[in-house]
């Protein structure tokens, strides 16, 4: 009964202590003002992409937690016709972004939200996920892409991205005739300071806590990591943090995997479980 009480003790704790790490906001915006004339060109017909990049531990969030994406803001000064949709996309992304974002791993997506006519009125747009994305444990970076949709494809839309005054982090910008990402700055409009945030929680209710609890050890590992788990899992990948896939495999749980035939580095453990839900953590391979 002592013990039951202990356990009992211990999950309120974590239980409360992750409910506090609720509503983060991932930002580089510094205020919400947004400035009454657009900062930077668009093109007409869209496949324009808009993105930021967050360092996870700069906000807070603890390597060991998952952080869970609910809904994301963007600054509009102004949409030039129907037609005129966007949506969020989350990556894993490394040091090397944006040369390395062709292999890059795609989380997942808000749905695509439409936005209507609107001249020089500068205003944020919110999304809330339909489908919350979750950025696995272990993440270091990630990348907060707003990419303008085109449904119908018989309109000229355009979307002109909404600055504030003042920032702390780089804008990136992808034309609608550019290979890639560059920084605003490279490409002559230092002063488009995008207001691109995400809201997530790092939280675990009471009634699934014990169920979702895994434990991946050891971690650095030499040889083999074993599972410990409450959940039926039924495979896993170990892939690189940009999405390579290494090995793959069926197990029960407590088996260990062999990690023999991986090089010393950092991977990324996605299990597979039978109710559908994936749980990912990073590992070490010394």
């Amino acid at each position: 009964m002592k013990s039951l009480r202990l356990f009992v003790v211990l999950l309120v704790l974590v239980t409360t202590n992750l409910r506090a790490q609720s509503g983060i906001v991932l930002s580089h915006s510094i205020g919400n003002d947004l400035l009454p004339d657009g900062k930077i060109f668009a093109c007409s017909g869209g496949g324009l992409r808009w993105a930021r990049t967050f360092v996870l531990e700069d906000f807070g969030i603890e390597p060991d937690k998952d952080f869970v994406i609910t809904s994301g803001d963007m600054g509009i000064h102004s949409v030039s016709s129907f037609d005129t949709n966007i949506k969020f996309n989350i990556y894993i992304i490394d040091q090397n972004f944006p040369e390395s974002l062709p292999s890059a791993t795609l989380l997942g997506s808000s749905q695509v939200y439409p936005l209507y006519y609107s001249s020089g009125l500068p205003q944020i747009k919110t999304i809330t996920f339909d489908t919350p994305v979750t950025v696995p444990a272990g993440t270091e970076i990630i990348l907060v892409e707003v990419e303008q949709v085109q449904l119908y494809g018989n309109s000229s839309p355009a979307i002109f991205a909404a600055s504030t005054a003042e920032d702390n982090d780089v804008s990136w910008f992808k034309s609608c005739v550019a290979p890639g990402y560059m920084d605003t700055v490279d490409v002559n409009y230092p002063d488009a300071n995008f207001y691109i945030t995400v809201t997530g929680d790092i939280t675990a209710s009471t009634e699934n806590f014990v169920y979702n609890y895994i434990d991946v050890y050891p971690n650095p590992a030499r040889d083999n990591i074993n599972i410990k788990t409450h959940k039926n899992l039924k495979s896993y990948e170990i892939t690189s943090l940009l999405g390579q896939v290494f090995t793959k495999g069926s197990f029960q749980s407590g088996q260990s995997i062999d990690l023999g035939n991986l090089n010393t580095g950092v991977y990324l453990l996605s299990m597979y479980a039978d109710d559908g839900s994936t749980i990912s953590r990073k590992i070490v391979k010394e």
